[in-house]
């Protein structure tokens, strides 16, 4: 349900609480203490006529990890509800709809042949949750904002950030319902690239958070070795091959689960 479709915020609210899961039982309270609030004025707001305050939207906005662009519609949507005058309302209603048509135009604003620059890739290989994102919106079941927060532990404002951030450059982006998916812009990071090092380091502390607890699935060897000169080689070579039929199958297998390879070989 997108934002921008509703005239009423507090129907845009009930309406994304029941998609949620038990129909976003408890959610109210959250958002009450969220609010600095009590559950009962909270429950008067959106079950009855009581409106929020425009402090209290950019709270909300917060609570949602909504957009920028999102968060000054939620705002104009509350003065709107709490408008006392036909006037004020013609002029609100007027801002609401140049607002909706400068969101249809970003989001239709997408790049099918994006070269991503320097600029651009230092952003996207700062965190590894860019990728993670990036990676997880391929996966159906993970559409949503909160399903990515949850799945990631990131919270839903850094995610929403990350997401805004990839809707701009086509690595992801949002259909008509607020479902989010992979985009067409590819990722492509050269062997010389300054961001090699970083994205190295990204996801091995993120091999090393699971060294203590792994998977059942998951899979690490460290092991220091000695060998011959002609060997290391062999062995390098080795790993290439497997590197590449691992792309292979990769590239040809459904995206049902995020994992993530890293393969080191190196002389101490």
């Amino acid at each position: 349900m997108l934002l921008f479709e509703y005239d009423d915020y507090k129907q845009w609210v009930r309406d994304r609480l029941n998609a949620m899961p038990r129909a976003g039982r408890g959610q109210l309270k959250k958002i009450a203490d969220h609010l600095g609030t009590s559950p009962t004025i909270v429950t008067q707001v959106f079950g009855g006529d009581r409106q929020l305050t425009p402090e209290q939207a950019v709270m909300l906005s917060d609570f949602f990890a909504l957009s920028k662009i999102e968060t000054r519609f939620l705002i104009l949507l509350v003065n709107y509800g709490r408008a006392g005058t036909h006037r004020y309302r013609q002029n609100l209603k007027e801002e609401m709809e140049e607002s909706r048509l400068k969101a249809k135009e970003i989001s239709n604003r997408v790049k099918q042949n994006f070269a991503l620059t320097d600029e651009v890739k230092s952003v996207l290989y700062s965190n590894w949750y860019y990728l993670a994102i990036w990676s997880l919106t391929a996966i159906e079941d993970f559409s949503g904002l909160e399903s990515v927060a949850t799945r990631l532990g990131v919270s839903k404002k850094k995610t929403r950030e990350a997401l805004d951030f990839l809707l701009r450059y086509s690595l992801v982006i949002e259909d008509q319902e607020g479902r989010f998916k992979v985009g067409p812009t590819l990722v492509h990071l050269e062997s010389g690239s300054p961001q090699i090092p970083r994205h190295h380091q990204n996801w091995r502390l993120q091999a090393f958070r699971h060294y203590e607890n792994p998977g059942a699935d998951d899979a690490f060897y460290t092991a220091p070795v000695t060998l011959s000169a002609a060997d290391v080689h062999k062995v390098r070579e080795n790993l290439l091959k497997f590197i590449a039929e691992c792309v292979n199958t990769i590239k040809d297998s459904p995206s049902e689960k995020l994992y993530c390879l890293c393969v080191d070989w190196f002389e101490i």
